[in-house]
């Protein structure tokens, strides 16, 4: 008997796209062809055997083996009725990846050829080219699509959305909801415990964005953004922009609400050191918060350095002030006048220059040391009294309400403003000799006698004295002159000098 198969033909038996009620689509098909003796069509039941193979000659077997033989819980053997017969086949899931296959028919014993090419079938078509735009459509408590992945591995995928164009505003995955109370995109990491993310977003870009979240209702309470981790390590919102140049953000928040937020941070638990928000750089010349336009408000303590802060503004950490540089706080731009604060000086400066310090500039009173037993010192670092100037001072006037005033270090033939002249000359005058009068007949002096014992001791003048300026060849000095005694050696005078 010679038997030849023709006429060969694939049919695809379609059925409606199943409901949630009915049963999914399998992975078998039905095939049918005619089969001829001598050419005639043949009748009676044949043994066939089946194979698959990527390649019309030679190539590699996909897929089982599909016997017709009866034999070994096998299927029956082939009816052939006029030459027509009909099988069904099943081929796995993975046979059919988008590549052309051909089909190996043996007939009872005798293996046909050639092998007969497999073309592509409506639903075949239909899976390789999707109408677009794809729309689904239903109505579900849970869920449109789902995808689901028990991987275990890195950064495995339920769903993943590509959009290879190179430029443009393109968008992998795009969420959206029109509920007043929906969310266009919700991410949940529900792991008790792990580094977990509710949701990872992130860009290559030299100008992307790790995350764009955007409210565009103009009024209402709306969030840009809101994801929620309940992890004890988790992160409610992660994003990385790990391109290392270019105007990237790890995540960027907007709202057009008149009564929104572009991003709203809340800790809610009431104990522990937890975060609203957390910024951080490892850049040196990075900014872990950046705030721009408009008005910055703070409720509470503000640390900066510290993350213990003792007011509503703590700085810990800096440098001394320097004309050039360094302070805990700079006020104003380092290249034109600005104020230093470190912890114990306030600088003005100049473009890298000590520059005038002005307290009230335009009117006030200024308190220094209102209470307490401090002192303020002029030139000194150590202070002895309220106010202790090392160097000259200047007033336009000086008032003493309630006391004297007292040159501190006067004593014998000191270099002070007041101090005490001890006469070395015998006679009626005794010449002052001070570097702050010496030339200089402008100067004031005034001058009293001294007793140092209980009268009557000796010297002791009991006439009046006066003072005058006297020059003589090489010498020009002021002198002290007793008018009714001689001056002696060892006779003191208190001395006050004052200079117009």
């Amino acid at each position: 008997m010679h038997t030849r198969l023709v006429g060969i033909c694939l049919v695809v038996i379609l059925t409606p796209v199943a409901s949630r009620a009915e049963t999914p689509l399998g992975t078998a098909f039905t095939y049918q062809g005619q089969l001829k003796d001598a050419g005639v069509p043949a009748n009676g039941n044949f043994n066939m055997v089946l194979k698959l193979f990527d390649a019309l000659t030679l190539g590699n077997q996909v897929g089982p083996t599909l016997s017709f033989d009866g034999a070994g819980g096998n299927p029956p053997s082939v009816s052939v009725t006029d030459g027509l017969f009909t099988v069904p086949i099943d081929f796995g899931s993975t046979a059919f990846g988008g590549s052309k296959r051909w089909l190996s028919i043996t007939v009872s014993g005798m293996t046909l050829t050639p092998r007969q090419e497999l073309t592509a079938a409506p639903y075949a078509r239909y899976a390789q080219s999707v109408p677009l735009p794809l729309t689904l459509t239903g109505t579900s408590s849970t869920h449109v699509i789902r995808g689901e992945n028990a991987s275990t591995g890195f950064l495995p995928t339920a769903i993943y959305g590509l959009c290879t164009g190179a430029s443009g505003g393109s968008t992998g995955v795009r969420g959206e909801s029109a509920s007043t109370n929906g969310r266009g995109v919700v991410g949940f990491a529900t792991a008790a415990t792990g580094t977990t993310y509710g949701g990872q977003f992130e860009s290559t870009s030299t100008s992307g964005t790790g995350v764009w979240g955007v409210a565009s209702a103009t009024s209402g309470s709306a969030s840009g953004g809101r994801f929620e981790s309940d992890s004890t390590a988790g992160r409610g919102v992660y994003g990385e922009a790990t391109a290392v140049t270019g105007g990237t953000y790890g995540g960027r928040f907007q709202t057009a609400s008149v009564s929104g937020y572009g991003v709203f941070g809340w800790a809610t638990a009431t104990t522990g050191t937890n975060f609203g928000v957390f910024g951080r750089s490892d850049s040196p010349d990075g900014y872990a918060g950046y705030f721009t336009g408009g008005r910055n408000y703070f409720d509470g303590s503000v640390g900066i350095g510290t993350n213990d802060p003792h007011g509503n503004l703590h700085v810990v950490g800096g440098t001394d002030s320097e004309p050039g540089s360094g302070g805990y706080i700079v006020a104003g731009l380092t290249t034109s006048t600005n104020v230093a604060i470190d912890n114990n000086e306030i600088m003005a400066r100049n473009n890298g220059v000590a520059s005038t310090l002005a307290l009230n500039a335009d009117g006030g009173n200024v308190n220094l040391i209102q209470s307490g037993t401090g002192n303020v010192g002029i030139g000194t670092s150590n202070p002895g009294a309220k106010l202790d100037v090392n160097g000259a001072a200047r007033v336009d006037s000086l008032e003493v309400s309630g006391g004297a005033i007292r040159v501190l270090g006067a004593g014998e033939n000191t270099n002070t403003a007041a101090f005490i002249h001890v006469a070395t000359e015998t006679g009626n005058e005794t010449v002052i000799d001070h570097p702050s009068c010496n030339g200089n007949p402008s100067a004031m002096i005034f001058v009293t006698a001294r007793q140092t014992c209980t009268p009557p001791c000796s010297p002791y003048l009991s006439g009046p004295i006066n003072v005058r300026y006297f020059t003589i060849v090489g010498e020009e000095l002021w002198r002290i002159r007793a008018d009714d005694g001689d001056i002696v050696p060892g006779q003191e005078f208190n001395v006050l000098v004052v200079l117009p």
